[in-house]
């Protein structure tokens, strides 16, 4: 699995197991974003504000 980050699909190499609660089988993994993701979705969501509020 991928997550959408500033506009493209962005993969790590560390994961995170994702588990059914009901019977502790992992279902998928995901990508463990970083501080740098972080700060790329702020400036993204701020870049995304200033052009809706235009």
């Amino acid at each position: 699995m991928k997550f959408f980050l500033a506009g493209r699909w962005q993969d790590r190499d560390q994961k995170i197991e994702v588990t059914n609660p009901a019977n502790g089988e992992i279902v998928d993994t995901i990508p463990r974003a970083n501080a740098a993701d972080v700060e790329s979705a702020i400036q993204a969501a701020i870049a995304g504000a200033a052009i809706t509020a235009a």
